[in-house]
């Protein structure tokens, strides 16, 4: 029987597909559980498509599974870790649980962090109407008031060279 579904979201740029059951996802079969890797814009950022996407994904997952008010869990590391945040704030989802690896915590921040980051974050929410505002509305530090009483998990490792700890473990 089916227990849940666990989503599982990229980090930037990561587009690899897969073509069979990752050893993961069999684990996560065999407990009752649903693994799901959402093919979202490798730039996203958990924007509003991004947030609709998924949601669609758990809907045909609900329907077909005949699933009713299905537990979700998300996942991910670094732009996946931010989403995985962030997704729970913004979903229609019953979302339960947050493991989080190495998330960008500071949206607005990681803007200025590295030179390849400001065009990802202008692709991800150029429909916005105040592009700053956008930023807050899908920064985990920023959100932290709206989020969901549920359990976080959150880890951060000292030589992640792509989100700076102190700056976004705070």
């Amino acid at each position: 029987p089916i227990k849940g579904i666990c989503l599982d979201f990229f980090g930037l740029n990561n587009t690899a597909m897969f073509w069979e059951d990752s050893e993961r996802a069999v684990k996560f079969a065999q407990q009752g559980i649903i693994y799901v890797r959402p093919y979202l814009n490798p730039w996203a950022w958990m924007n509003r498509q991004g947030v609709e996407i998924t949601d669609r994904i758990v809907d045909v997952l609900a329907e077909h599974y005949n699933l009713e008010n299905v537990a979700v869990c998300s996942t991910g590391g670094s732009m996946g870790g931010l989403s995985a945040l962030v997704y729970p704030c913004h979903t229609r989802q019953r979302v339960i649980a947050c493991v989080a690896n190495c998330p960008v915590c500071d949206l607005p921040y990681h803007l200025t962090e590295r030179v390849d980051l400001p065009r990802t974050l202008y692709s991800a929410f150029y429909d916005a109407e105040n592009f700053d505002a956008a930023l807050c509305e899908h920064s985990p530090l920023h959100l932290v008031q709206d989020m969901p009483r549920v359990p976080y998990h959150i880890f951060h490792c000292e030589a992640d060279q792509a989100v700076n700890i102190d700056q976004h473990s705070a």
